[in-house]
């Protein structure tokens, strides 16, 4: 019997590191949503004693160019997502693949499922995508995994405890409604 692949998606919020996102800049607190969100994954997958993983960050400069540093911000979320584990020690290093710069959340999850399915999964094998975020965020990326993994893999979404403004959580309900009637046009 084969082993379970564990697909993790690192869905970014903000910033890790101040001034541009430049390690030596030290870190911004408190941390972001984007580390509980990805902890949460890496715990669901130290729980369960997974072993055949890869945890997937591809989340850019920003939504104007996500492929080049413009402005401020002069290291992707994704590298300073990886830069953080990386210095953290964490077991998970060289299981973290940057496959590209994209930006939001369904670009997101369409990045890490087709660079998993490019270069890290089979046809064959069993598959559960696993991704972490806040309560109010899980209709949409519910919605958007759904519409975008392959039908034989299973999935698993979970919550991660992070600050979410008041009036992004009350924006996640129109954006999902919206969501939700283009997917029945697609």
């Amino acid at each position: 019997m084969r082993e379970v692949k564990i697909v993790g998606v690192g869905l970014a919020l903000d910033d890790v590191y101040n001034g541009g996102g430049e390690v030596m800049n030290g870190l911004v607190h408190p941390l972001d949503g984007s580390i509980a969100r990805c902890n949460a994954v890496l715990e669901y997958v130290r729980q369960k004693s997974y072993v055949l993983f890869r945890l997937y960050l591809s989340a850019g400069f920003s939504k104007k160019c996500p492929a080049e540093a413009v402005g401020a911000r002069q290291v992707s979320l994704a590298k300073q997502l990886y830069n953080y584990f990386y210095l953290q020690n964490d077991d998970c290093t060289g299981k973290i693949c940057i496959p590209g710069y994209v930006w939001g959340t369904e670009p997101e999850i369409v990045s890490a499922i087709a660079e998993a399915r490019r270069s890290f999964v089979t046809r064959d094998d069993k598959v559960t995508l696993v991704i972490a975020t806040n309560w109010a965020h899980i209709p949409r990326v519910l919605l958007y995994s759904m519409r975008h993994k392959p039908i034989e893999w299973k999935l698993k979404l979970l919550v991660a405890k992070h600050h979410f403004s008041l009036l992004s959580t009350i924006r996640e309900a129109p954006a999902f409604l919206v969501e939700l009637v283009k997917s029945m046009f697609i």
